[in-house]
């Protein structure tokens, strides 16, 4: 698969490179919104799933990360990660249809809907 991260904390946005990479996925990264949604505008680029903070700095939102993922790169998983589990929070996103994960983050929880899409789109030879 690959994969797109976009998180304004290095720690996370390198320790979540890391995990995908050892489940063989190839992961291009993003520290901010607006970097991310120009990655994805790029004629070549293609992604399988796009991983991305709901709060990123400077007061980018990631649900325009979403968005962008949704017009662009429409087959892709879009997946939201956020750390806000108030009932508000939560509401909005599932009012948005956004499909999203709690921090922390468990590894099995990611890797069981990372395996939903791999079931869905089997490996192209051409990029084995």
């Amino acid at each position: 698969l690959r994969c797109l991260v976009v998180d304004d904390d290095e720690v996370i946005l390198h320790g979540t490179e890391q995990l995908l990479r050892q489940w063989g996925c190839l992961v291009s990264c993003s520290e901010s919104g607006t970097a991310a949604i120009e990655l994805m505008r790029d004629e070549d680029a293609h992604f399988d799933v796009v991983l991305c903070d709901l709060q990123l700095a400077r007061d980018e939102d990631g649900m325009a990360v979403i968005e962008a993922a949704r017009e662009l790169h429409p087959q892709a998983l879009a997946v939201l990660v956020t750390g806000a589990t108030g009932p508000e929070a939560l509401q909005r996103l599932r009012h948005q249809g956004v499909t999203f994960l709690t921090k922390p983050v468990a590894p099995a929880k990611l890797r069981a809907l990372l395996s939903t899409r791999r079931q869905s789109h089997p490996p192209d030879p051409a990029h084995a």
